[in-house]
């Protein structure tokens, strides 16, 4: 496995329904989405917060984050080991948390996988 490429993603806005929210693309054959680390913001009044990060469809990250009127600010999550997606999967971010709204900051790379050997 080797490290081809790093990317980040930051919310264009606010991630405000529970839908998956593409925060990278499938990089193709025989690579996958690695998310090293991310920082979340919760932006609701009144709500706290469910928050997740798929590979696919497939959960690797779930956290609760406050409502503003029990702030806590942005949480830093730093992946040690860093989450591995699937083989040419998709990062995404939703909210599992109705009528919340929220912001993500995700950093990772590509990584080539099934690499023939020397």
């Amino acid at each position: 496995m080797s490290r081809i490429s790093n990317w980040s993603y930051v919310s264009p806005a606010a991630v405000t329904d529970t839908n998956d929210d593409i925060a990278k693309a499938a990089p193709g054959a025989n690579k996958r989405n690695v998310v090293s680390s991310a920082q979340i913001y919760a932006n609701s009044a009144s709500t706290e917060t469910l928050v997740v990060i798929k590979s696919g469809s497939t959960i690797m990250f779930e956290g609760s984050l406050g409502a503003i009127d029990n702030p806590q600010g942005p949480v830093q999550v730093n992946f040690d080991p860093p989450l591995r997606g699937g083989e040419n999967e998709a990062i995404n971010v939703a909210n599992i948390t109705n009528s919340s709204s929220t912001f993500f900051n995700l950093q990772g790379f590509i990584e080539r996988i099934n690499e023939p050997a020397e």
